[in-house]
């Protein structure tokens, strides 16, 4: 395995270590007015799902940049998003 995948995997097993091992805390706004920042375990078909996802958005993503006429802008660090337009030219 790629050795930044492990460098990945050891942080994410410490943060389940350490959730383990502490009290649940409320987030913000209480338990149905925030988000959960806690770790969620996925079974081994979901993770299989959710990375067939990642690809084929990934795959789409590259198909659509390699258009003629489109621009894409990608979003502030961390959103995630990017936004293409087709350029009338």
């Amino acid at each position: 395995m790629d050795n930044r995948i492990e460098e990945v995997l050891d942080i994410y097993r410490a943060m389940i270590e350490t959730e383990r091992n502490s009290l649940r805390e409320l987030p913000p706004g209480g338990r149905d007015g925030g988000q959960d920042q806690r770790l969620r375990a996925v079974g081994l078909e979901t993770g299989q799902f959710i990375n067939i996802l990642a690809r084929s958005l990934r795959r789409y993503g590259e198909a659509i940049r390699a258009k003629p006429g489109i621009s894409s802008v990608l979003l502030p660090v961390g959103s995630g998003l990017e936004v293409s337009r087709f350029d009338r030219g």
